[in-house]
């Protein structure tokens, strides 16, 4: 079978530069370079019917607009890289014979995100796909990378008791995996909130403070009309809080946890949607479905008010949708399967 390259993207400089880069070291391999994912589907509809099948089963590809994809075809499977320089993110899918999930995710730097510094780190995906044992590199650095680092929670109304049950649970089954928690809440009520949990869970809650760092068995909340966000530092996961801007309908916001969650950790994060009223923590469930993370999302029986988890599902995100009562299992055996991976 002769090696192909699929190179899909509207960005032509970016196109350009991927294209010299594998003619300079594959100087006899095969590269289709195309605008959209209309033009490629539309050529590799006659020439390629096993890479349409697998793209079909990869959810997330036809969301690519300013992006780039990379496709290496050759006898060992299918190799595909996904660029989304909109959410600073690049994804992996390794083989097309096995369920298409995400293998390895890179974060490109803010600044400049869709000139020289995507350039660059697209050369790095070139040379990492290019490598004859690229699905056992990335599957080496999925294992050594994806043990769980931080639960996250969103919830809004009906979400204190909805917690109380999570916390309470997590608290029995002996879960020591840092927990952050966007609930909307007027000012003036998360101290309280705290305490009350604090107390009736035996899980230990408080208020949180900038650039502190996750603790064990520890559930963190954003003080009064501040945002909690997620950031990273050469030590480990640290907390980011910000002060709530007029835009933001909903304090704090269980979006910016959830992006900033998926940019610096992305497969190492549960995330758990509970009751709520709205849409808040879509757009960021997705993105860290995308990005390799486990999403659940409280069902509509158990929910006060089942309006966020609704959004979520309805959204296309990859979740599961769980009971209040099994969330914690759930939790738990997700967390434990992943140990046993990076143990094998």
């Amino acid at each position: 079978m002769i090696e192909s390259w699929y190179l899909v993207g509207p960005n032509q400089k970016l196109r350009q530069v991927l294209t010299e880069c594998l003619v300079h070291k594959k100087s006899n391999t095969k590269i289709g370079i195309f605008a959209d994912l209309k033009e490629f589907s539309s050529h590799i509809a006659t020439h390629d019917a096993e890479c349409v099948h697998w793209l079909k089963n990869w959810p997330r590809v036809d969301n690519v607009k300013s992006g780039l994809i990379i496709i290496r075809r050759d006898i060992q499977g299918i190799r595909l890289a996904l660029i989304v320089p909109n959410s600073q993110s690049i994804f992996f899918s390794a083989d097309h014979r096995r369920s298409p999930l995400p293998e390895k995710f890179f974060e490109i730097p803010p600044s400049n995100s869709t000139g020289e510094n995507l350039i660059n780190v697209a050369r790095l995906v070139i040379g990492w796909l290019l490598k004859s044992d690229s699905r056992a590199g990335l599957e080496r650095s999925l294992k050594k990378n994806n043990a769980i680092e931080v639960i996250l929670i969103g919830a809004s109304t009906g979400g204190p008791e909805a917690l109380r049950t999570v916390l309470l649970d997590f608290a029995k089954l002996g879960i020591k995996v840092p927990i952050v928690v966007a609930i909307h809440l007027p000012n003036g009520f998360v101290s309280s909130l705290v305490q009350t949990l604090s107390h009736g869970t035996g899980f230990m809650c408080k208020e949180a403070v900038d650039s502190e760092r996750l603790e064990p068995a520890t559930a963190y909340f954003a003080p009064g009309r501040m945002h909690i966000e997620i950031a990273k530092d050469s030590h480990g996961p640290i907390i980011q809080l910000k002060e709530v801007s007029p835009e933001y309908m909903f304090t704090p916001s269980v979006n910016r946890l959830f992006t900033t969650a998926a940019r610096h950790l992305a497969q190492q994060t549960i995330a758990i949607v509970l009751t709520g009223m709205g849409d808040d923590g879509t757009e960021g469930a997705g993105m860290l479905a995308t990005a390799g993370s486990k999403v659940f999302i409280q069902d509509e029986a158990s929910s006060t008010v089942w309006g966020m988890p609704k959004s979520v599902l309805k959204s296309g995100a990859v979740c599961e949708e769980v009971a209040l009562t099994n969330i914690g299992l759930l939790t738990k055996d997700y967390i434990g399967r992943h140990k046993r991976e990076i143990k094998s």
